[in-house]
């Protein structure tokens, strides 16, 4: 009876850790199931330009990570050279990380990733991004409008006057925006 006893009191002690335990370990997990990302490119780039993507964990809170892979299709390269990136964001260093990306000179890239937070939900697809690498007619056309503005110009002129440019890519301009484009 009394060994009984001492097996009922160790049960009732083994029962109550557990679940002391359990409760402390379901109270500090923080990933719920709702957490997602963003993925935020520009829609157009001047040709051979670099361009900051942002990455943006939504919905998270206490402590969390989150594993990133995208990958770059028409000549958009990642700081490495590479066309895939890889990076794992971790909730004490914020929830966005930016990486710059450079373009190519025509077309355009299309992003294509993933993110996971859990194993449960598994890989989780970013919408697919499309980036627009503009058509420009000169240098001077930095707002990608395929014409020279007024205001486009005087920029490029202080540029000649400053030695940046050429003379020729200047008359190319000045052409561009006496043409109207």
């Amino acid at each position: 009876m009394a060994k009984s006893k001492i097996n009922i009191f160790v049960l009732i002690g083994a029962v109550t850790i557990i679940l002391f335990l359990g409760v402390q370990y379901f109270s500090t997990q923080s990933i719920l199931g709702t957490e997602t990302m963003e993925r935020d490119i520009p829609n157009l780039i001047a040709p051979g330009a670099s361009f900051i993507v942002n990455y943006k964990a939504i919905g998270v809170s206490g402590k969390w990570g989150v594993i990133i892979e995208d990958n770059l299709e028409g000549g958009c390269k990642f700081p490495s050279g590479s066309t895939k990136y890889s990076a794992v964001m971790l909730s004490d260093e914020g929830t966005t990380k930016q990486i710059t990306v450079t373009s190519p000179t025509t077309g355009s890239c299309k992003f294509t990733g993933t993110y996971m937070y859990d194993e449960t939900r598994g890989e989780i697809s970013f919408p697919a991004g499309i980036v627009e690498i503009c058509k420009r007619n000169t240098d001077a056309d930095t707002d990608c409008s395929n014409s020279v503005s007024k205001a486009e110009l005087v920029i490029y002129i202080n540029k000649w006057v400053d030695n940046s440019i050429t003379k020729v890519q200047l008359i190319k301009a000045i052409t561009a925006w006496a043409a109207g484009g």
